[in-house]
């Protein structure tokens, strides 16, 4: 995994203006990068789970390896959580 990469994924828990500088990295990475976010789908901590479906919503890349996890943050008591996990879906490839 790339040091950028690295990086960028330590910092997605971040909100606002440092979340929005690695989406390019992210981007950049994309192949490494799937898999990790749709790791951080499951993850225990919602800050994460959260960081994690809106990285794949701007990316424009769901894999359908993260239906599981997403349909799971839909059941979330926090709104936030259900409308990123929303936005995230919409990018699955329709397989």
């Amino acid at each position: 995994m790339s040091n950028d990469l690295a990086a960028a994924l330590e910092l997605l828990y971040a909100q606002g203006r440092t979340f929005d500088r690695i989406i390019p990295v992210l981007k950049a990475n994309r192949h490494a990068a799937l898999p990790v976010l749709t790791r951080l789908l499951a993850h225990q901590d919602p800050g994460w789970r959260k960081g994690a479906a809106s990285a794949l919503a701007r990316l424009r890349s769901t894999p359908a390896s993260a239906l599981r996890s997403l349909v799971r943050m839909l059941r979330s008591p926090d709104a936030s959580e259900v409308i990123k996990a929303i936005s995230a879906l919409d990018w699955i490839p329709p397989a």
